[in-house]
């Protein structure tokens, strides 16, 4: 954990002091979305989080969870976690939620967060207001485990299941980092980049091998409302291939 926040919660900014009940720690990304057989040697970023805060998410993490490791294509590691802590704790509301969110991602071409002044861009039902705060956390959790102060951001966050080849891609991204459980699969990984001097970058996250999503971040944040145009304007700006 960054010295420079390891008195504050990365979520909401509240004081913690040490020794304070309310004071714990949160994962990025959660340990829940991990195998029991992945290495628990390995150092999962961490940030300081309010007990409030990490509690909030827990619902959010379990319904993520589901999704996340309901592909067709995922890993054995994706099948370690449906089988084991996704499909037994299926309950009648997490699959409506689920059904409802998979539908969704044909609904719409990007949704924006709200962290400063710019507007949500085709919100049309509120279950899509779900993708926002669990991939944006993750965001915000790296960032500030890198010291950066993210307050004033705007965020974007869009699926990439029109976008295959971005897997393929991040494994080829000299700057990734890929997390694997012990016979050597597929759980999580991340490509992050960020230009100081334009304030702004991006996040491509993957889970299991199947599920992609980006998060954009940045202090003016694209107007667009095309979601190709914003994957066209990352390649040309960033020359990811």
């Amino acid at each position: 954990m960054n010295k420079r926040y390891k008195q504050i919660c990365y979520l909401c900014g509240k004081k913690l002091s040490r020794g304070s009940s309310n004071r714990t720690v949160d994962h990025i990304p959660p340990r829940g979305f991990f195998p029991e057989n992945f290495d628990r040697k390995v150092n999962l970023p961490t940030v300081l989080c309010c007990r409030k805060c990490n509690n909030s998410y827990a619902r959010l993490d379990e319904e993520f969870r589901f999704l996340l490791s309901s592909g067709n294509y995922r890993s054995k590691a994706g099948d370690w976690i449906w089988n084991n802590k996704s499909e037994p704790k299926i309950g009648k509301s997490l699959i409506n939620f689920c059904a409802d969110l998979v539908r969704g991602f044909r609904g719409y071409e990007i949704l924006q967060m709200e962290d400063s002044f710019s507007q949500a861009v085709n919100i049309t039902v509120s279950y899509t207001e779900k993708i926002l705060p669990f991939f944006s956390r993750l965001a915000k959790g790296f960032l500030v485990y890198d010291s950066h102060n993210y307050k004033n951001y705007d965020f974007v966050v869009f699926p990439l299941y029109n976008y295959p080849e971005i897997y393929n891609i991040m494994m080829k991204y000299p700057d990734k980092r890929s997390f694997l459980d012990d016979n050597g699969e597929h759980i999580f990984s991340y490509v992050y980049q960020h230009d100081q001097k334009f304030d702004k970058g991006f996040f491509f996250f993957s889970f299991y091998k199947d599920q992609h999503f980006g998060v954009l971040f940045e202090r003016s944040i694209y107007t667009s409302t095309s979601e190709k145009k914003i994957l066209d304007d990352i390649i040309k700006k960033w020359n990811i291939y």
